[in-house]
């Protein structure tokens, strides 16, 4: 899809406003649109990305969710944080999502520190 292709190649194209237009695709009636924005910003690791990422996992599809709290994983500190404080909140969409990336980083750094 050239949409979809469009999104990965936008922050190559508009460093300046990437963000701002990820911000817009982010309410977009395709689930397909809003998972591809949250893929792409895990491979670009920009730490302004972190709200963006936060607010994805409330979407209603769980493998956008789910893609949401693999990218808040690659994002260090911080984005281990959001998901340390999504994992209290039992009730919350993105809860389950976010307990297992937090799992997974639990596993590496045991597994690296050994």
């Amino acid at each position: 899809d050239v949409r979809l292709a469009a999104i990965r190649a936008l922050p190559y194209i508009d460093k300046g406003n990437y963000l701002e237009i990820y911000s817009e695709l982010m309410k977009d009636n395709d689930w397909l649109v809003r998972n591809t924005v949250v893929k792409n910003l895990r491979e670009l690791k920009d730490p302004q990305s972190l709200n963006l990422l936060t607010d994805a996992l409330h979407d209603p599809v769980r493998w956008v969710r789910v893609n949401a709290a693999k990218s808040l994983g690659h994002l260090g500190e911080e984005g281990l944080l959001i998901l340390a404080e999504f994992k209290d909140l039992q009730n919350a969409r993105g809860y389950e999502e976010a307990d297992y990336f937090l799992k997974i980083q639990k596993i590496r750094t045991e597994t690296h520190a050994n």
